[in-house]
């Protein structure tokens, strides 16, 4: 008997490894590797185990695979109780935005309050829209902005600010990480600083282009 439980527990085992669900098999193969210690300490041979190796290594082999089935079967429980609890909250609390909860809740880790499935993907997607409005807002205003400067002043003076300050050919870029994260920020102060470059360029007297770009280059 203590054979036959000792090569069913390790049946079971071996087969919870290569199951999706091996919480049962796991405790099945536990059930097993207990009874066949049971055996041994009912039949009164541990008193003599030291006089028979191979019962001895065979008694150590079913502790020692009992041992990491107990582990295992712990992990999983433990796993299943936290996921459990996740669930619960996930129900309980609502949504930070439309206040409800009958619809699955997602952690969001930027700020750590939850929200519905639904209103957490309208936010996003609508931050990544408003993200790309403001960079191709601004490319556009930055690239009307050149014109108008280059328009109100002499041309040579305009072809040689601009190389200082925009290779030809090149658009200033708002690709950069350090450009990106200050998009927001600029385009609450561009309508501001485009009313003041329409002012001073519609003013009765002008610098020197070259100030001008200087002006135009600090600016932005």
């Amino acid at each position: 008997m203590f054979v036959l439980s000792k090569n069913v527990g390790k049946a079971c085992r071996r087969l919870a490894s290569q199951s999706k669900e091996p919480l049962s098999l796991l405790q099945e193969a536990l059930e097993h590797f207990d009874y066949a210690l049971g055996v041994i300490n009912q039949c009164s041979l541990r008193d003599v185990l030291g006089g028979y190796k191979t019962l001895y290594c065979s008694v150590r082999r079913v502790e020692m695979e009992r041992g990491r089935v107990v582990k295992q079967v712990e992990g999983i429980q433990a796993r299943e109780e936290e996921s459990e609890q996740v669930e619960t909250t996930k129900r309980l609390v609502e949504c930070t935005t439309c206040c409800g909860n009958s619809e699955e809740m997602v952690l969001d880790e930027n700020d750590g309050c939850y929200y519905c499935q639904t209103c957490y993907e309208e936010y996003y997607a609508a931050e990544r829209g408003t993200k790309e409005e403001v960079v191709s807002e601004l490319r556009i205003e930055r690239k009307e902005s050149w014109k108008e400067a280059g328009a109100s002043g002499d041309n040579g003076e305009y072809e040689e600010g601009e190389k200082e300050d925009a290779p030809a050919g090149v658009e200033p870029s708002l690709d950069e990480p350090k450009e990106q994260e200050e998009a927001q920020e600029r385009l609450r102060h561009s309508r501001v600083e485009l009313g003041s470059l329409a002012d001073f360029l519609a003013g009765a007297e002008s610098p020197p282009f070259a100030a001008q770009a200087r002006i135009l280059s600090h600016e932005w």
